[in-house]
């Protein structure tokens, strides 16, 4: 009997060793684990991210706020930030010499469009499942380098301004399917898309378009310059 409560005072004491030497991810953290471009976390739980990432995965996280390291990395080119809690994301989470390829902002909770008046450049847009209802073209200022705007499935419905595109000049793919848009006309103008000069696809499909006047204007701008026009309904 006294060598087995040795034994076991042994055991507990090298269990005890194992606990303090041992780095254990904080909660807030565990999922960060084994993740793209991520070396483990820090002691507040946010994920540390490699200085010569060019890609990062911090997918279904649950963070309400952009993680500090993403701001420091000029190397990212591919930011995974989908299926998260962010509310609003800025130019203040990344490099400002960042050029971002892919941001996949999807399936958060962002109520508006990312806010890059000044800072990183992004290229590919994601911001499917999100809850923006409006597109304001003062948020679209800051996102002039995009070539593509994913915008399915948030709930859309009204626009903001006479000529939402008017300082997107590079975007060459615009996805709204599964939206509630019902028209393209501001104050009884259809000019939404009249500056959209480098556009090529459109995708509207599963909306409430009832403009009588909408198909006239998408055949118009695809007999112009568009590649792809997908039809309104499918």
């Amino acid at each position: 009997m006294e060598l087995f409560w040795k034994n076991a005072v042994g055991i507990l004491f090298i269990l005890f060793l194992m606990v303090n030497l041992v780095h254990v991810c904080p909660r807030k953290c565990v999922g960060c684990q084994n993740k793209t471009g991520t070396r483990g976390c820090d002691k507040e739980g946010w994920p540390l991210i490699d200085a010569d990432a060019n890609e990062v995965d911090l997918s279904s996280i649950n963070f309400s706020s952009c993680p500090p390291d993403l701001s420091t990395n000029v190397n990212l080119e591919k930011v995974n930030l989908s299926r998260n809690l962010l509310k609003s994301v800025n130019y203040t989470c990344f490099h400002k010499d960042a050029v971002l390829n892919v941001l996949d902002l999807s399936y958060n909770l962002l109520t508006k469009l990312p806010n890059f008046t000044s800072g990183a450049e992004v290229q590919i847009l994601n911001l499917t499942g999100n809850q923006i209802v409006e597109l304001n073209p003062l948020y679209l200022y800051g996102l002039s380098k995009v070539r593509q705007l994913i915008l399915d499935d948030n709930g859309l419905d009204s626009f903001s301004g006479n000529e939402l595109l008017q300082d997107t000049d590079m975007l060459e793919i615009l996805s709204l399917r599964n939206n509630k848009i019902t028209t393209f006309a501001v104050n009884g103008t259809s000019r939404l898309l009249i500056n959209a000069v480098n556009l090529k696809e459109l995708y509207l499909s599963n909306n409430m378009l009832l403009d009588r006047n909408t198909p006239w204007l998408l055949g118009a701008l695809n007999s112009k310059f568009w590649t792809s026009v997908e039809p309104i309904v499918q």
